[in-house]
């Protein structure tokens, strides 16, 4: 099958096989392949296969797209070939099937190639299978990517970086493991010995609802979950429910958007405890986000600029910016960035857990089919979706409001509904409704035509286990 492995300096960040007629490429969260950088255009190139051909199209990119270092409006593809959009980096692969490891992999990339003649450049590294069916497999690092794993569970890639080798998680909402450890988002630089091994089973994940109000009232919080125990996803008012204990263990923050519900708490969190901690606070959002946060909250006049205090080396957070489609391992915890449609820039997330992936919208006006594709395509991994939140913000009366502020009310949410397949059974959890509305909503929501579907009132729920 062809694939397509997207780098960007030399590093691996992630591999598409090539399953459709056509297969798009830009910034925009629609593409099937997003590339969230300004040097890509919104909607920059397109891959279309017929039979066994591939070709690629330019679709009129600011920057232009280029193969083998040329510029291109139409190329026919051949294994090996590199196509270039901005920094970035995709190279077109058509070939025999990958190494299928299951167990082990020794990785030795000190190691030399035996000398087969005088001409033939030394090879750099092997890789040797230690375990399984295959043990005592040796591969040779020739090409400047190799992947290993078992397709559809875990595939991770080792590419050639001048005189090293880098690991990366390519595939696989588990993640695998080297030296014992799971495989984190960063590429891993390798050293001679190094073990690559599948990935342990999924642990239960405790969703805690810190918040899911529309805004405030006694007894309402906005929006924040806590994954664990070190991962929140958005960090509204919700976010005062944790002890100051359970806020020192929070590593890493994931925020959907920009808005004040979804980061009033974020700033107070780190006045409460960023001097307790040893690292930094990693806090994960979209660009525009981030340059939201550091205009507008850590700017020295609304709130210190924790992004430099105590130290710019050693501040009490760091802001990293994420893409639509870019998979996360956390704390053992595959998470993946879902696209979303809103007045700001905004993303939904999915993460996995032990029973099936939970998947949270954000703020949403709906109408984004990327969103659907995702969801189903999730529901039909090992374990499914075990729950899908999506947010309901106003009753049918306020439905000229929710279409201006870009939410949902219940009827737009039946034709969001509409891109499960009949018959679809797992759980949705209704949150984001404004305390004035809540039971209206609910009403509302309940007499939807739903079939096998279960509608959920979120706000009845503390903890979700999946």
């Amino acid at each position: 099958m062809p694939r397509m492995v997207v780098s960007i300096d030399g590093v691996v960040i992630k591999e598409v096989p090539l399953t459709q007629e056509r297969t798009t490429v830009g910034r925009r969260p629609y593409n099937d392949v997003v590339i969230d950088n300004l040097a890509v255009s919104g909607e920059h190139a397109v891959f279309v296969m017929t039979g066994d051909d591939v070709q690629v199209y330019d679709l009129g990119s600011t920057n232009g797209t280029y193969v083998n270092g040329k510029a291109i409006k139409q190329q026919s593809l051949r294994n090996g070939d590199t196509v270039e959009m901005g920094k970035y980096k995709i190279h077109f692969l058509h070939e025999a099937p990958r190494q299928d490891y299951e167990k082990t992999v020794l990785i030795e990339p000190g190691r030399p190639q035996a000398a087969a003649a005088p001409a033939a450049a030394p090879a750099s590294g092997t890789v040797r299978v230690m375990t399984g069916p295959a043990a005592g497999r040796e591969v040779v690092l020739t090409k400047v990517v190799t992947t290993i794993g078992k397709p559809g569970v875990a595939v991770a890639s080792i590419t050639r970086r001048h005189h090293s080798f880098v690991l990366a998680h390519v595939e696989g909402a588990e993640p695998p493991r080297l030296n014992g450890a799971p495989i984190g988002a960063e590429p891993v630089a390798l050293k001679n010995g190094d073990r690559w091994a599948p990935p342990r089973r999924l642990q239960r994940m405790k969703v805690r609802i810190l918040g899911c109000s529309g805004t405030l009232a006694k007894g309402c919080r906005t929006t924040s979950f806590l994954l664990g125990e070190r991962i929140l996803v958005d960090a509204g008012t919700g976010v005062g429910e944790l002890t100051l204990e359970e806020m020192q263990r929070v590593d890493h923050v994931f925020l959907t958007h920009s808005h004040l519900d979804h980061i009033a708490a974020l700033p107070l969190l780190l006045d409460a405890v960023g001097a307790h901690r040893a690292r930094p606070l990693q806090v994960h959002a979209l660009p525009a986000t981030l340059d939201a946060l550091r205009a507008h909250v850590f700017n020295g006049v609304i709130w210190p600029d924790f992004t430099r205090i105590p130290t710019p080396q050693a501040p009490f957070v760091r802001l990293l910016p994420l893409g639509v489609g870019d998979v996360f391992v956390v704390a053992g915890t595959p998470l993946e960035v879902l696209p979303a449609r809103h007045s700001v820039p905004a993303v939904g997330y999915a993460a996995r857990g032990q029973r099936g992936w939970w998947i949270y919208s954000g703020d949403t006006e709906g109408q984004e089919p990327a969103f659907w594709r995702r969801v189903n395509a999730l529901r039909q991994s090992p374990g499914g979706v075990a729950a899908l939140c999506i947010e309901t913000a106003f009753s049918n009366a306020e439905a000229e409001l929710a279409r201006k502020s870009q939410h949902l009310s219940p009827a737009t949410l039946a034709r969001e509904l509409t891109a499960l397949p009949p018959g679809a059974d797992l759980p949705i959890y209704i949150t984001h409704a404004k305390p004035q509305q809540s039971g209206l909503i609910m009403r509302e929501v309940q007499a939807l035509e739903h079939g096998a579907l279960r509608l959920i009132d979120l706000q009845a729920v503390d903890v979700l286990s999946v």
